[in-house]
């Protein structure tokens, strides 16, 4: 006499799709986060992967599983939902985490600058920006516009005679020095 077993899995039809949960924004020295993704109804099974960017999965199979080891700039995690024989079979989506730099230099829009016409076009000097944090030029007073209003080394024209002040901003997320401006 011989025996065998054999498994049925059912797989849920209204299990949910994939969902990786909202994007997240950190400021170092924490490079470390909770994950929010969508919940599966078992048989079917969830699993994170690494995209683009730096972490450690703690647990890969968790949706709520922490990251840790995030590096400075975009880190991308897919959360894959694999129900099984039914029509939403695999389904992925993407969550961005955002590590800004607590060391990102604040707002400076560097030297006031003297021109004389016929000259009405200058080369802007604000300060850097790490990746996520983001500058951008606007035009206080005075005319000119400018070129390319998130290069820190942005080209201004139209300059009206008198003083033409522009203003650079840096967002640097939810760091201390979150929004400076120079």
């Amino acid at each position: 006499t011989t025996t065998d077993e054999v498994s049925l899995l059912l797989f849920d039809l209204n299990n949910q799709q994939a969902d990786a949960g909202p994007d997240q924004s950190l400021c170092t020295p924490n490079t470390s986060t909770t994950l929010a993704g969508s919940g599966v109804t078992l048989p079917a099974q969830g699993t994170w992967t690494l995209i683009s960017g730096s972490g450690t999965i703690t647990d890969p199979n968790d949706p709520n599983t922490t990251v840790t080891d995030l590096a400075i700039g975009e880190n991308i995690f897919q959360w894959t939902v694999d129900n099984g024989p039914c029509a939403n079979g695999i389904t992925t989506d993407q969550v961005s985490i955002f590590v800004f730099d607590e060391n990102n230099p604040v707002a400076d829009a560097g030297p006031d600058q003297e021109l004389c016409t016929p000259t009405s076009d200058a080369v802007l000097a604000g300060s850097a920006v790490t990746f996520p944090a983001a500058g951008t030029w606007t035009l206080v007073s005075g005319s000119g516009s400018v070129i390319n209003a998130s290069d820190p080394n942005s080209g201004v024209s139209g300059l009206a005679i008198g003083e033409n002040i522009f203003q650079w901003t840096v967002d640097n997320g939810p760091c201390a020095n979150g929004i400076t401006t120079d």
